[in-house]
């Protein structure tokens, strides 16, 4: 897999890695890709995203909960139908998430 030092978008070391780790270096990495697409251009709860991606719940509330520990998703707090969206940090670092998405993809290509 391509490596974090090739990124280009201007960002802080630490922003890099953790966007690296999260999106493309880790267990889930692709599962947390495809939430935050979803999330980019709509709101949506738990169930929600368990049933539009086929994925068992836990294993959504899972992806949701390391996101928000990272300040890259918000919810509504409103407990059990919470709905997620995307969090500014994220929105400030989106371009690198793309870049991230980009160079996954163009590796999916080549295999």
């Amino acid at each position: 897999m391509a490596n974090m030092r090739l990124l280009q978008t201007k960002a802080d070391r630490e922003t890099k890695s953790r966007f690296w780790y999260l999106f493309a270096d880790s267990r889930g990495a692709a599962n947390r890709r495809k939430i935050m697409i979803y999330l980019k251009n709509n709101l949506a709860n738990a169930n929600q995203l368990a049933h539009h991606f086929e994925l068992d719940y836990k294993a959504i509330r899972f992806h949701l909960r390391i996101l928000e520990e990272n300040n890259l998703v918000k919810n509504s707090g409103h407990g059990y139908s919470d709905y997620y969206f995307v969090a500014p940090y994220f929105e400030l670092n989106e371009e690198m998430f793309w870049e991230i998405n980009t160079m996954i993809e163009k590796e999916r290509a080549m295999i």
